[in-house]
């Protein structure tokens, strides 16, 4: 299994996809986190993309993240996690092939956190 196959089955357990460790040091981004969020009452991903001490935010369909994951993330990085309800999934990229290490752990599932926060006066 690769990490667009346990992206799709799992899609609606995934609290968050993190991708480190660059390959190439022509890349700009050292980390990107895709979460998901609600946004008008459907389910959109968030890329958060680490650059120094800056984070770009780009917003992104589940096809998407898809598309990003097998043209951007695998051939950029050399790790990435998993985290969905209920387990974790390590994934070590090499050249020629994705090693991929499940654990599970005890983490609750909740819904998708809306994008904008509630304010508290």
């Amino acid at each position: 299994m690769n990490i667009v196959s346990d992206l799709q089955m799992l899609a609606d357990t995934v609290k968050k996809l993190t991708f480190s460790e660059r390959k190439a040091t022509n890349f700009e981004y050292a980390r990107v986190v895709a979460r998901p969020f609600l946004s008008k009452g459907e389910i959109r991903w968030q890329l958060e993309q680490y650059k120094g001490t800056q984070v770009f935010h780009k917003n992104v369909s589940f096809r998407e993240l898809l598309d990003w994951v097998e043209s951007v993330g695998v051939p950029s990085f050399r790790q990435a996690v998993l985290v969905a309800a209920g387990q974790q999934i390590h994934y070590t990229i090499f050249p020629d092939k994705i090693k991929r290490k499940a654990s599970s752990n005890a983490v609750c599932a909740s819904p998708a956190p809306t994008h904008d926060r509630k304010k508290q006066y």
